[in-house]
C-alpha cells in the first residue's frame, strides 16, 4: 500500500473505514469505536525521532511484523529490511493466546503448508506474525504464490490481483514444536527452504503428510 495511495483521512491519523491492502505481511490490526470505524494500529513503523509514519524512499509505508528477520533490527529506524519480507519469505500467522504455544512453536517456529488435491504442493515456511486468537491467520504474499504454483517473480499487482490469484485454497499445516525447529536470524527465502526441507525430511515425506492427513483428518483433502 503506498503512502501517496493512502487517503488523506489516514494520513492525518484520522478514523477510516477499510484499508486496501496487498503485498504486506501482517493485517491491519485495529480497533473498532461506536461509529464502526477502524484506527490503525500496531502495524505502520513510525519513526523513533519524529513519531510519523515511516515511509519508504520510493514512497511506501513500512509495515511491521512480530518479529525481525535480521538481529539487531531496531523498531523507530524506518528500515523496511529489518522485518520479514512478505513477497520472498514464505510465513503464517498464530493465533495469540492459542495451544500452540504450549507446545513449543513460536515466532519463527518451521512450518510446512501442503495444498490440497489435485496438486498437493508443499511450501515451506515460518511462524512470521502472531494474529487472530481462534485459528491460524492467513499465509503471506510468499507463501500463497507458491502454493498456488506460481513463479517465484509474479507479484500481484494491485490488491484485487494479489486476492484473485495469490490467495490459495484449502491448505493444511504442518507445525515443528520445539527449539530445534526455531530458524535462527537472518530470515531469507533460501534459508527457509533449506531448514524446512530438514525438518521435513526429520518428519518422513510430503506423501507421509499426505497419508496421516487422509487417515486422521479428511480422506478427500
Amino acid at each position: 500500500m503506498a503512502w501517496r495511495d493512502v487517503p488523506g483521512s489516514i494520513r492525518k491519523g484520522r478514523l477510516f473505514s477499510a484499508a486496501a491492502r496487498a503485498g504486506v505481511f501482517a493485517r491491519l490490526d485495529s480497533q473498532t469505536y461506536k461509529n464502526e470505524s477502524i484506527r490503525l494500529i500496531d502495524i505502520i513503523e513510525k519513526n523513533a525521532k519524529t513519531r510519523k509514519p515511516c515511509i519508504t524512499p520510493d514512497g511506501y509505508l513500512v509495515s511491521m511484523t512480530a518479529d525481525v528477520a535480521v538481529a539487531g533490527g531496531r523498531v523507530g529506524d524506518c528500515d523496511q529490511s529489518k522485518w520479514i519480507d512478505a513477497l520472498t519469505a514464505p510465513a503464517i500467522v498464530l493465533p495469540k493466546n492459542s495451544q500452540f504455544f504450549t507446545f513449543g512453536i513460536g515466532k519463527r517456529s518451521l512450518v510446512v503448508a501442503l495444498s490440497s488435491r489435485p496438486a498437493h504442493r508443499t511450501v515451506f515456511g515460518i511462524v512470521g506474525d502472531i494474529g487472530p486468537a481462534k485459528e491460524i491467520g492467513e499465509a503471506n504474499i510468499a507463501m500463497n504464490r507458491e502454493l498456488n504454483g506460481l513463479a517465484a517473480s509474479d507479484q500481484p499487482k494491485h490488491r484485487q490481483d494479489a486476492i484473485d490469484r495469490f490467495q490459495a485454497g484449502r491448505s493444511a499445516i504442518l507445525l515443528f514444536p520445539g527449539p530445534d525447529f526455531v530458524l535462527d536470524r537472518p530470515i531469507s527465502g533460501s534459508r527457509i527452504a533449506r531448514e524446512g526441507a530438514e525438518a521435513m525430511t526429520a518428519f518422513g515425506s510430503a506423501q507421509k503428510l499426505i497419508d496421516c492427513i487422509h487417515e486422521e483428518i479428511d480422506r478427500g483433502f
